[in-house]
């Protein structure tokens, strides 16, 4: 056994101390333990019943990821189906089994779904997961699962007994906010829109300015973003709203012009107020990321021609509409009281950032 793997929970319409019913009656739901044993395919794989691939179907919260890929039904799970899935069901007693064969009462069946390979999404975060409970809902009745599923990998797989076509629902509730997924449809509910897919922008101004004619100086900004609903900082953006955060750099650099015998030092600090020269637009788009005298770049540019260096970097959070796909990013600093002249031709006006998915 590689480790818990979740739980098998029955959900029935038992009276109670009884097995046997139908409907969606009000039993207590009770609990089994089921592990896995290692093998390299999701359990429902290798079970050899009709199953139905989910696509998309994931929950992302603050702090846990959690996908499925695909589930199937069936009356009852033979020893030679479990052994070959790789499964093996440890105490509890809420459904009758013998010969570690597993039976569903009357009217219900027995509903199993792989987890999906989650080493392609966000990691979990270590040290928070009290902050992430599960529960597992189905035909109006709730089964508390705490935060059980959150050691989910490949070869994983949660089974339920449930009524005959109910909806199996499991809602996953992180930093005060519940979201929930039917397992059946792979369909999510309540979502953190923020947060599926994850959706990054980026882009790089620069402003080019030649000294005496002798030395090209480019002062420029390279901003990188993610889109999120949650940060820990500011907490979960507001209804219809979501976070573009990230990080914005500044660099400056002096390049000697080719047909100089000598290029000339630059004499001066540059410095550079990213609340004044960093500029977005955009529909709901915060013109400023940064407030006026937010001091980017005080250095000294007499450093060797040619040689690049990054003097500043900056995080912020700012809220932005949640579908937004674009935004305008311009770039302007202004050199001329230093001597400098502006070279047009090679200075960044303004671009467009694309918000990939």
């Amino acid at each position: 056994m590689t480790g818990f793997l979740a739980v098998l929970v029955t959900l029935t319409a038992a009276c109670s101390g009884g097995a046997e019913g139908s409907g969606a009656g009000t039993g207590a739901a009770e609990t089994l333990g089921l592990y896995s044993s290692g093998v390299r395919e999701g359990p429902v794989s290798r079970l050899g019943l009709p199953a139905t691939e989910l696509k998309d179907a994931l929950l992302v919260s603050p702090h846990q990821t959690i996908k499925f890929a695909r589930w199937a039904v069936a009356r009852e799970l033979t020893g030679e189906q479990l052994t070959a899935a790789g499964l093996d069901l440890k105490g509890g007693d809420g459904l009758p089994a013998s010969a570690g064969e597993v039976r569903a009462p009357e009217g219900h069946e027995l509903f199993i779904v792989d987890a999906d390979d989650p080493k392609m999404l966000a990691p979990s975060q270590n040290g928070v997961m009290q902050k992430v409970s599960f529960t597992l809902v189905v035909g109006g009745q709730s089964r508390p699962l705490g935060n059980r599923l959150v050691a989910y990998n490949t070869r994983d797989a949660l089974l339920a007994v449930v009524p005959v076509g109910a909806e199996v629902r499991l809602d996953l509730t992180d930093e005060g906010r519940t979201q929930s997924l039917d397992l059946r449809t792979g369909k999510r509910i309540n979502a953190a829109a923020g947060l599926y897919p994850v959706r990054e922008a980026r882009t790089n101004l620069q402003e080019v300015w030649r000294y005496r004619g002798s030395t090209y100086t480019t002062v420029s900004v390279s901003l990188k973003a993610e889109f999120t609903s949650w940060t820990e900082k500011k907490g979960w953006a507001s209804a219809g709203r979501a976070w573009l955060t990230g990080t914005v750099s500044v660099t400056a650099g002096a390049v000697k012009v080719p047909d100089m015998a000598k290029a000339v030092q630059v004499p001066v600090p540059v410095e550079v107020d990213l609340g004044k020269a960093l500029r977005l637009s955009g529909q709901g788009v915060p013109a400023r990321l940064f407030p006026a005298g937010t001091s980017a770049l005080a250095v000294d540019l007499g450093f060797q021609p040619g040689t690049p260096e990054e003097a500043y970097s900056q995080a912020f959070a700012v809220e932005v509409p949640e579908k937004l796909s674009t935004f305008g990013a311009a770039f302007a600093v202004d050199l001329t009281k230093s001597g400098y002249v502006r070279d047009a031709g090679l200075s960044d006006a303004s671009r467009t950032v694309t918000i990939e998915r």
